[in-house]
């Protein structure tokens, strides 16, 4: 990230729920995930499909199939590591471009942003969909 700052987490489970969360992104068709921390977590969002018409709860049910029945389990996942550490996580049902997936109630030390030689915003780091 190009914001300094660090969250209190077990590394390993913290990179599992990632991993999860940009799994997710690839199945959803996205072709950018940006993460952001946040003063009492992070959010991962993607830039792929949109789903207006379902409740966020609906993208935490194990075996689902959004976008498909092989991405059903990965925020399932990213739910369970979050409560593993005492979070929550959810999606924002108010983004629009893709999913924003949002982890809250982490306890985070969020540093002063970053100048960016290539112009990009400071308080987000971006890595690209598989």
């Amino acid at each position: 990230m190009e914001r300094g700052g660090r969250i209190d987490a077990d590394p390993d489970r913290l990179e599992s729920l990632l991993a999860s969360a940009f799994r997710f992104a690839v199945h959803n068709d996205a072709s950018r995930v940006t993460v952001a921390l946040r003063e009492d977590g992070i959010a991962v969002a993607d830039d792929g499909n949109e789903y207006p018409h379902l409740s966020p709860e609906s993208f935490f049910e194990y075996g689902g199939a959004v976008p498909d029945a092989e991405a059903g389990i990965a925020l399932p996942n990213v739910r369970t590591l979050a409560q593993v550490h005492g979070w929550d996580a959810g999606v924002d049902a108010t983004y629009d471009g893709g999913v924003r997936v949002v982890v809250t109630d982490a306890c985070t030390d969020v540093g002063e942003p970053s100048t960016s030689a290539d112009g990009a915003d400071p308080e987000r780091a971006s890595v690209a969909g598989e």
